[in-house]
């Protein structure tokens, strides 16, 4: 998977150097191209697209209003303002920007305007998409395809990924893991497992199967799982 591509137009240096450092502490970014103002913007955006576009809204040359207007170009990209003030931001969602952050912005913060601008999942040690979890291994990024997974297992603050039968271990605890990877192809079964469901082969009231281990089942998981069962067909029951 390719680097995603980034345009910073910004004028205020403090407000750059905090984006810049934001993006940093996300993976699969590449450099970003930085513009501080609208005429070099312009410059870039007739020659490529940008997977992202970070919008400051008072630019010394031009207003970010009047690019949005005049750069139809631009609006294909996903396009999130940057502004000192808050009272701008009907004005700009009725033009389908991405998102509105003002000034000074959280990390969390900004990670949400990315998830929301790309309609994907980062955090600072993982990315989803919709075939594949991408997570750090140490300073490494490691892709699994959500068809290769067996299951999850807690580890601390880590966890392992139990896969084509091997083990590796990934800088993200089973919490986030369970809040990132599609409900419709896992399910958390005890405080310290995730299972894939292609790979469950078999469950009885205290335990299941899943990639050829048996994995207990918690009590106060079994409601959540005895509801995914009753969505199985009756004509094709899965059990001890």
């Amino acid at each position: 998977m390719r680097n995603r591509t980034v345009l910073i137009i910004e004028n205020d240096e403090s407000a750059l150097q905090t984006t810049l450092s934001f993006l940093d502490r996300l993976p699969f970014f590449s450099a970003p191209i930085v513009c501080r103002s609208a005429k070099t913007a312009f410059n870039y955006l007739s020659q490529q697209e940008f997977d992202l576009v970070l919008l400051d809204m008072n630019l010394p040359d031009k207003a970010s209003l009047d690019i949005l207007l005049s750069l139809p170009t631009l609006s294909q990209s996903p396009i999130i303002i940057t502004s000192a003030f808050a009272s701008y931001e009907v004005d700009y969602f009725d033009l389908n920007v991405a998102d509105y952050l003002v000034k000074p912005f959280p990390f969390q913060r900004f990670v949400r305007a990315v998830n929301r601008s790309l309609k994907v999942q980062y955090t600072p040690n993982s990315f989803t998409s919709n075939q594949a979890i991408f997570l750090k291994i140490g300073r490494s990024i490691q892709r699994f395809q959500y068809d290769e997974i067996d299951y999850i297992e807690a580890f601390g603050v880590y966890s392992k990924i139990w896969w084509h039968q091997k083990v590796t271990l990934v800088n993200e605890p089973i919490s986030t893991l369970e809040t990132h990877l599609p409900p419709q192809r896992f399910i958390r079964v005890h405080k310290s497992y995730i299972v894939s469901l292609a790979s469950l082969s078999s469950y009885s009231h205290s335990s299941l199967t899943a990639g050829g281990t048996k994995i207990p089942l918690g009590a106060s998981y079994r409601p959540k799982f005895d509801g995914f069962l009753q969505l199985l067909s009756p004509t094709t029951p899965v059990g001890d």
